[in-house]
């Protein structure tokens, strides 16, 4: 009731002292399930103008411990439920907090940077959110706050003018999920990918530690399709930092073929007597051609799948072979790698419930008739 009623409150004030200019928020809010929303944090109004743009419920908002030392903000905060958090500690007790929410479908709004900036433009980014995005496979949303430094802000308000303030978000993407072997490496290329795409929304006097450190990736995939993971068979070549200063540039890039993928494609995996079939349908109960399902092996459906159809046919049937019975849950779309975006065809099998529902599959066994229902993103 609270949150709700600061959220009205929070609208109502906001538009009051300032102009909201939002862009890109349809591809934002076309993001399915738990993920983390980054974005450059310039001033004191940027954690309201984060209620402002949300439309989740569960917002996991990560804010210094420093405000919770005030009884008022203390007292927000708990009715808000946030996460106070040590920036300067190894601060596991939040960190677990933040990770058990994001496992229960929450979506945490998170500032790299950590603190605000001093200049007004990009300060180096710290590591968490790389990490859970990488631990958890849960996809990124960058965000950048353009003209809501106090400074600006007090200057406006002083001569009884409202500022105005633009909030731009770009486009979802994914991290390559950690592995054992150079997981510091892995973490601090997630992190520089995350800053650049920030800093990529901003303009260029916003951009600061990051202005000159664009990244760059070829990739070729065997499937043709223009978007999605790189799998066994594709060409990737690593991340290469490029700037160039007026004219133009020529580049030869080493794009080495990827040997094995921990996913399986169904026409990968090795044949066996145990699996799942069935039809993917719209609303209509028509079959749905082009469509790929998915298999997870956990409810909160947020790493990667650990197994995934071939396109279904005019018929909109799908064959799924797996290597051993168990508990799984299933997703269907029309689109491979990367969260849902707008116009994406998307749906996940379930029995009339809010959660995904599990399919039991027994050794040896092809349970048939698991049918699942796409609709649009929108």
């Amino acid at each position: 009731m609270v949150e709700k009623l600061f959220r009205f409150l929070n609208r109502i004030v906001l538009d009051m002292l300032v102009i909201v200019e939002i862009h890109g928020q349809a591809q934002a809010e076309a993001v399915v399930g738990p993920h983390i929303l980054v974005a450059n944090h310039l001033g004191f109004i940027d954690g309201f103008l984060l209620y402002y743009v949300s439309w989740h419920e569960d917002l996991i908002a990560v804010i210094a411990e420093k405000y919770e030392r005030n009884p008022f903000f203390r007292w927000l905060g708990r009715q808000l439920n946030v996460i106070f958090i040590d920036r300067y500690a190894a601060d596991i007790r939040s960190f677990r907090k933040v990770y058990r929410r994001l496992q229960r479908g929450g979506v945490l709004a998170i500032a790299p940077e950590g603190t605000r900036s001093p200049s007004g433009s990009l300060i180096a980014g710290k590591q968490g959110a790389a990490y859970l995005s990488m631990k958890l496979g849960l996809p990124v949303v960058p965000a950048a706050f353009i003209g809501s430094q106090d400074r600006l802000l007090l200057e406006s308000w002083k001569k009884l003018k409202r500022p105005k303030i633009q909030v731009r978000f770009g486009k979802p993407f994914l991290l390559d999920p950690l592995t054992p072997e150079g997981r510091s490496e892995a973490v601090a290329d997630g992190l520089d990918e995350i800053m650049c795409r920030i800093a990529d929304l901003l303009p260029e006097e916003y951009r600061g530690v990051y202005a000159d450190h664009p990244k760059l990736v070829v990739r070729r995939r065997e499937s043709g399709e223009g978007s999605g993971p790189v799998v066994a068979g594709d060409h990737k070549s690593e991340f290469i930092p490029l700037v160039v200063r007026g004219g133009s540039a020529e580049l030869t890039i080493r794009a080495p073929v990827k040997i094995g993928d921990a996913r399986q494609v169904a026409k990968e995996a090795a044949v066996s007597r145990t699996g799942l079939a069935g039809r993917v349908t719209d609303a209509e109960g028509n079959p749905v051609e082009g469509s790929r399902v998915h298999v997870y092996d956990h409810v909160q459906m947020s790493e990667r799948p650990k197994f995934v159809s071939e396109k279904t046919g005019p018929d909109g049937r799908y064959l799924v072979h797996l290597p051993e019975g168990g508990t799984y849950y299933l997703a269907a779309r029309d689109k491979f790698g990367g969260p849902p975006k707008l116009g994406d065809l998307y749906g996940r099998y379930d029995q009339g419930t809010i959660e995904p529902s599990a399919v039991v599959v027994k050794e040896g066994e092809i349970l048939r008739e698991v049918d699942i229902t796409v609709t649009k993103v929108w």
